[in-house]
């Protein structure tokens, strides 16, 4: 998909179905990556999407902002898994699935579409058409596991950070941490 402002800035789905241009097309996770010269070089934004195939990517041209030097805010992305969406240029993502017409059913969803009208259509494998309007879709909290790895010895002591940034400046959230193991406290 290449951004309606910016054609320099160019995204790409990875990791479509089995059966695809080799014999293990789709079956690792793919990717979304995003290049902003053209293809030259290609930077991931898959953040915090599920490990799953992308099948397809679509842009919103109506997210388009006030500032030239900006790529559109808004992204789509068909995946395995549903259909997520980014406010924010593919910074974070949202599962907007509960949102189309139909629950969405366990099935890979195969492409998008993005008609003049605001409507958003998804296909599925097998399993039909689904579709909702864009307007009022706002991403949400994002909940997802966080983690760091480090080593510990019991009886040692050691700090260490997680970063979180609340990309929705309208709404706050309350944050718990649990350690999985009793003796670390959190």
């Amino acid at each position: 998909a290449i951004d309606p402002r910016q054609s320099a800035t160019v995204y790409a789905a990875t990791g479509a179905f089995p059966g695809g241009p080799s014999p293990v097309a789709g079956d690792t996770p793919g990717d979304i990556l995003v290049s902003t010269n053209n293809g030259g070089a290609w930077t991931s934004i898959r953040t915090n999407l599920p490990d799953a195939p992308i099948n397809a990517v679509v842009i919103d041209p109506a997210s388009l902002p006030a500032l030239l030097t900006q790529p559109a805010q808004r992204l789509y992305v068909a995946t395995n898994k549903g259909v997520y969406m980014s406010g924010n240029a593919g910074v974070q993502w949202t599962d907007i699935s509960g949102n189309l017409s139909r629950s969405l059913p366990s099935a890979p969803i195969t492409d998008l579409a993005l008609r003049s009208d605001g409507v958003l259509a998804a296909s599925t494998l097998g399993r039909g058409a689904y579709w909702t309007p864009t307007a009022g879709v706002v991403p949400t909290v994002i909940v997802g596991h966080l983690g760091v790895n480090v080593t510990l010895r019991q009886g040692a002591t050691l700090t260490t950070g997680i970063s979180i940034a609340n990309v929705n400046t309208a709404d706050t959230f309350g944050l718990r941490l649990n350690s999985r193991v009793p003796w670390i406290s959190v």
